[in-house]
C-alpha cells in the first residue's frame, strides 16, 4: 500500500481500497487467482510466481507500468561482533550461489545475485520498472497512517 501512496497519494490509495474486494490473509488472493474467482490479485511476487513455477497455464504475473515495489531482505555482519570471521564467513555462504539458487528453488525468493539461476519467466530485475522512491524508513513511519486510513475506508463501506 505504501507504493500505491507514493505513486497516487491518498487519493489513489482511496480509490484502490474502495473497490478492492477485501480478504481475510494474503494466500486467498493467489488461491482465488489461480482458481478463477478473482480475475486480478494484487500480492508479492514469490507468492504468484509458485503458481507459475508450478505450471499453471492461467496465472500469469504482471509487473505495474508505473513502478513496483522491491523491498530487499537482507543480511549483514554486524559491526565489532565477537566472531566477525565467521560471521563473514556466514554470510557469505548466505549469498552464494549454490544457496541463492536453492532458496530461489524452494521459496521463490527471487535472488541477490544475477548470476544465480532462475525459472524461465521471471523477468531479470533490470527489466522490471523499479518504484525508485521506496524508502524503508518513510514506510515504517508512515505505516501507522496508511493502516488507519486503510481501516477507516474498509470500515466506510
Amino acid at each position: 500500500m505504501y507504493g500505491i501512496y507514493k505513486l497516487y497519494g491518498w487519493d489513489g490509495l482511496t480509490k484502490l481500497i474502495g473497490n478492492a474486494k477485501i480478504l481475510d490473509s494474503s494466500s486467498l488472493i493467489y488461491k482465488g487467482v489461480a482458481g478463477g474467482e478473482y480475475p486480478i490479485g494484487v500480492t508479492m511476487e514469490y507468492a504468484a510466481y509458485r503458481y507459475v513455477a508450478g505450471g499453471s497455464k492461467d496465472v500469469g504475473i504482471v509487473y505495474a507500468a508505473d513502478g513496483a515495489i522491491v523491498a530487499p531482505e537482507g543480511a549483514a555482519v554486524i559491526l565489532n561482533s565477537p566472531h566477525p570471521q565467521e560471521a563473514k564467513k556466514f554470510f557469505d555462504y548466505l549469498i552464494s550461489k549454490p544457496v541463492q539458487e536453492e532458496v530461489f528453488e524452494k521459496f521463490y525468493r527471487r535472488p541477490a545475485r544475477t548470476d544465480a539461476k532462475t525459472i524461465a519467466g521471471l523477468p531479470p530485475l533490470k527489466k522490471i520498472r523499479v518504484l525508485k522512491k521506496f524508502d524503508p524508513l518513510e514506510a515504517n513511519v508512515l505505516e501507522k497512517d496508511i493502516l488507519k486510513k486503510w481501516k477507516e475506508i474498509v470500515l466506510s463501506r
